[in-house]
């Protein structure tokens, strides 16, 4: 059901709501503190202190009418934040940036190199993959990978990694559920991000871990692909 400021009006009861002094209910008890708020009364705003009474009518005939109010102040585009769902996250997303911080804060030049590109996909029937690929990487000296020099060979290996298996969302987290992967040691576990959708935008934050003997936690930000 959709309201708008004039019919949410004409549906307030003036002999429950007194338009000349302040309504005062309660949204629980497990909030502590006395909040003020703003409603719409009388086609008109006023203030509301919020804080615990024992009139259970009141409450639902009052809860209502304020949580219309504030999505009517707030509008439609107040902000861009989607709730974290195994359905937010069905598409594909291309790799925007990466930012990485030391365990005491320092920040990490290029963590990935320069320009570093990615891709996730996630589907509908709760399957993923990852790919990434570190800005800056260089050929092999010889088309025949297995005779490539082992420098070679280890600066393709740490630059590059990709895996694919299934995924769920809990509690603002994602975890994906490694089938197989370019590094064998993340088969048969579960990678956990948490992550925030913020429009066409989700950012991954990685717990914190050991990089080139460093601990480091990593921030990725993806864009939907369209």
């Amino acid at each position: 059901m959709s309201y708008s400021a004039r019919s949410w009006c004409s549906t307030a009861q003036p002999s429950l709501i007194s338009p000349s002094s302040p309504v005062e209910f309660s949204t629980g008890g497990s909030y502590g503190a006395i909040l003020a708020m703003r409603v719409l009364v009388g086609c008109r705003m006023r203030p509301v202190k919020v804080h615990q009474i024992q009139n259970v009518y009141l409450k639902k005939v009052l809860m209502t009418p304020l949580v219309v109010a504030i999505a009517l102040l707030l509008g439609p585009g107040s902000s861009g934040l989607q709730p974290q769902t195994a359905e937010s996250l069905i598409g594909t997303w291309k790799l925007v940036s990466v930012s990485a911080k030391t365990a005491d804060g320092a920040a990490v030049d290029h963590p990935m190199g320069s320009n570093p590109t990615g891709v996730h996909t996630y589907t509908s029937d709760g399957r993923m993959s990852s790919i990434i690929s570190f800005g800056g990487r260089k050929p092999l000296s010889t088309p025949d990978r297995y005779a490539a020099r082992l420098d070679e060979k280890a600066e393709a290996f740490v630059t590059f990694f990709a895996y694919a298996g299934r995924y769920s969302v809990k509690a603002g987290k994602v975890i994906h559920h490694v089938e197989i992967a370019s590094v064998q040691n993340w088969v048969n576990t579960d990678l956990i991000r948490d992550i925030q959708i913020d429009g066409d935008r989700i950012t991954y934050r990685v717990p914190a871990q050991p990089l080139n003997g460093v601990m480091r936690t990593t921030e990725l930000v993806f864009e939907r692909m369209k």
